[in-house]
């Protein structure tokens, strides 16, 4: 499945009322600013109104789809502490 008929199924079914699919290519865009650590840029979504990157990862409960810069580094944490206990 692509990212985009992801986020249309995400909209449309993890929302009530359903969020429209004109608005994927702005979660698209807020996803990848989110990405770049820039959350205070400002997107201009169909309706004229304009919020920022982390307005709308909240509104559209967008998280799961934003690599956090710290994930990486957490599983890897998570796997030494897993290793620790099993050596234990």
């Amino acid at each position: 499945m692509s990212n985009a008929a992801m986020l249309q199924h995400h909209l449309q079914w993890n929302h009530y009322p359903s969020i429209s699919a004109v608005f994927v290519p702005v979660a698209q865009r807020a996803i990848e600013l989110a990405d770049e650590d820039d959350w205070d840029a400002m997107i201009e979504l169909p309706n004229g109104v304009s919020l920022s990157v982390g307005e709308i990862v909240d509104q559209l409960h967008l998280t799961t789809f934003v690599t956090f810069p710290d994930d990486e580094e957490l599983e890897d944490d998570l796997d030494e502490i897993e290793r620790q206990e099993l050596q234990s």
